[in-house]
């Protein structure tokens, strides 16, 4: 008797499952993160109040800029950005929608340190926290710089302005990152009670 699937069918069959799953597989992991990150957009107004702490030390930080923007872009994977897919990749920090020349506001006490590179000008707060750790701000696609190199700055004073300058996919906005010592952390996770 012959039987009616041969092992070459069968492995033809496998192959165009395999085939089949891989063509959906990036669309199914866009599908996902998409959904996540519309799910995580209730959450702003949730994570408004994390600390108890005062908001005058570094134990917790403040707002960055001079008034509420939008986030356009949370820490953490992201799905998709103006259009653009960035399926699977990672976000160091928490994009604010912002107008280019909105004033940005440091969010700890610290002393500045001006930058440049790929991602345009930048500026980074270096203090520490309370607890001894070292503590960074980073301010990124600014237009321009208000705090000189090397001051010191306490929360709520005006640094620089936002903007478009370097690898900028989604328009003017504000990039900002909190690192504890030397890693990126979600920075709406330390804001203070407002």
């Amino acid at each position: 008797m012959v039987p009616l699937i041969t092992a070459g069918a069968k492995f033809l069959v496998k192959r165009k499952l395999i085939s089949k799953i891989m063509d959906w597989l990036p669309k199914i992991l866009a599908f996902f993160v998409t959904l996540s990150l519309l799910f995580s957009s209730f959450l702003p107004s949730y994570l408004k109040t994390y600390s108890k702490m005062s908001s005058e030390g570094n134990e917790c930080i403040t707002y960055p800029l001079i008034k509420d923007y939008p986030i356009t872009s949370y820490h953490g994977y992201r799905g998709y950005v103006a259009g653009v897919p960035m399926v699977g990749t990672w976000h160091d920090g928490v994009d604010y929608g912002s107008p280019i020349g909105t004033p940005m506001l440091a969010i700890i006490n610290g002393t500045i340190q001006h930058d440049e590179n790929y991602c345009g000008l930048g500026i980074w707060i270096n203090g520490m926290n309370p607890n001894g750790e070292k503590i960074r701000a980073r301010y990124w696609h600014i237009s321009g710089r208000i705090a000189p190199n090397g001051s010191n700055v306490k929360k709520g004073e005006v640094i620089g302005l936002s903007g478009n300058s370097g690898a900028c996919t989604n328009g003017p906005h504000l990039h900002l990152e909190f690192w504890i010592n030397g890693k990126p952390v979600d920075p709406l996770k330390y804001r203070c009670q407002q």
